[in-house]
């Protein structure tokens, strides 16, 4: 199954990766903190269904949680303080306490291109050279898709204080 979803989705084409990094930098500019920005997809789905999507991890999901600032990315895509292209509906957000966060801490970065074993139907064996694949809590993702892997410690303070900053300036383009 997870071979299936690397062939059928097995690319995040450059007007997407390129929106995605402008989404990224509007959100940014927003003063909304971001930790981890990066595409991925589910390991266990195929075609239409591979749930391709812009993963965030960011300290404001713990001073906030996600539903208030779900809100807030589309009260900023309604107001267009974001990117018209971008819909938020493609974005999945993590605290850094969350499984995901906690493995892309802890898993290495891949560069380069990686050997996979092929089977004939013949029975024969061979290998071909592909695209580097990292797989993270049934998330899969290769190094290009990755915008932002920067992990920061929290910080009460600091981080209220962005959050207030980033809810002040989404407001300040309904004016």
């Amino acid at each position: 199954m997870v071979e299936d979803a690397m062939k059928s989705s097995g690319t995040v084409d450059e007007a997407r990766l390129a929106a995605g990094a402008e989404y990224v930098a509007a959100l940014e500019k927003l003063g909304f903190l971001v930790d981890v920005a990066l595409w991925s997809i589910a390991a266990h789905r195929t075609g239409e269904d591979s749930d391709l999507q812009l993963c965030i991890v960011s300290r404001l999901v713990e001073r906030a949680g996600t539903g208030e600032l779900y809100q807030l990315l589309f009260r900023a895509y309604d107001l267009a303080a974001t990117p018209r292209n971008f819909d938020p509906w493609n974005v999945t957000l993590f605290g850094p306490k969350t499984r995901f966060a906690e493995l892309m801490k802890i898993q290495p970065e891949m560069l380069g291109t990686a050997q996979m074993e092929v089977q004939g139907v013949d029975g024969s064996k061979h290998y071909v050279e592909g695209p580097m694949w990292q797989m993270v809590d049934d998330r899969l993702m290769r190094p290009e898709w990755i915008y932002k892997r920067q992990f920061r410690e929290p910080n009460f303070q600091s981080d209220t204080t962005a959050l207030r900053r980033f809810r002040a300036n989404v407001e300040k383009f309904a004016a």
